[in-house]
């Protein structure tokens, strides 16, 4: 059997000798070797990314359980060059809003927090926090921030004030849910302070192992007026002095999670009998 010739000088093919003819087994053995090697390639290379693939969801997984697990949680510096609106993406105005549901009596529309380059603490931004009567918030996302349950956290930030005499600065932390709903009696406040001139760092300790159900963190950052801040004299007749202007900077808003030490013995009550 000729498998194939070479070509002659008159042009037709030349039969093949008896070397060629052993050759006839050995070109479709040749094809099927070279098929099982290209399957056994792409089933090496199915089951490397098939590993590869479950690697990286396992990382993807252990970095999102342990996201909250280190020391500084959170940091808002507020520095985002990229941004094109007027106040940090992770935050928004908590001021009374019928067009968003937003009802906050003592927190008028018109007073809008925003970026500001022309201070900061530290590198070029801060966020003011303006007022024209009445108070001024701007508030944390739901859902930004996660925090484990019985972690205790402080939340800090650098404020300084500008043409202010009655108004205070105050910082406000609270828990959610899961479905980012505020948990009820979880809110935490420190004591209105006057914001001078000068930067002056603000901390707020908030304990953990109080709040079951919690999931995230909110915290708001707010310039207030003596009504929400002092108790009426006169009840219902009491006339409360404002500022009509003036603001407050604020920046480098820092979230830890505190160290604790929790010392017990191996009895569950806790009580030990000498000489043990």
């Amino acid at each position: 059997m000729n498998i194939r010739g070479r070509s002659s000088g008159t042009g037709s093919p030349e039969p093949a000798g008896p070397v060629c003819a052993g050759w006839a087994w050995f070109g479709p053995m040749k094809r099927s070797m070279n098929r099982l090697k290209w399957a056994i390639r792409c089933s090496i290379r199915a089951g490397v990314a098939a590993l590869l693939c479950l690697g990286c969801r396992g990382a993807w997984a252990q970095n999102q359980v342990l996201a909250g697990a280190h020391r500084v949680v959170a940091r808002f510096d507020f520095e985002e060059p990229d941004n094109p609106f007027d106040l940090p993406a992770s935050f928004f105005r908590a001021q009374s809003d019928p067009s968003t549901g937003i009802d906050r009596p003592g927190y008028p529309i018109f007073n809008k927090a925003r970026f500001d380059f022309t201070t900061a603490h530290s590198g070029e931004a801060s966020v003011y926090l303006p007022i024209r009567r009445g108070s001024v918030s701007l508030r944390l996302r739901p859902g930004v921030l996660p925090v484990f349950v019985d972690a205790d956290y402080s939340v800090s930030c650098f404020v300084k004030g500008d043409g202010l005499e009655h108004a205070r600065f105050r910082l406000v932390c609270r828990f959610l849910d899961t479905t980012g709903q505020a948990i009820e009696d979880s809110e935490l406040a420190t004591d209105p302070i006057f914001p001078g001139p000068d930067w002056q760092r603000v901390e707020l300790i908030v304990p953990g192992g109080q709040t079951p159900g919690a999931a995230f963190m909110q915290i708001d950052v707010e310039l207030i007026q003596p009504e929400l801040y002092r108790n009426p004299e006169l009840g219902e007749h009491q006339i409360w002095k404002e500022d009509f202007s003036g603001g407050a900077w604020v920046d480098d808003l820092v979230v830890e999670q505190l160290p604790r030490l929790v010392l017990r013995t191996q009895n569950l009550s806790n009580i030990v009998v000498m000489p043990d």
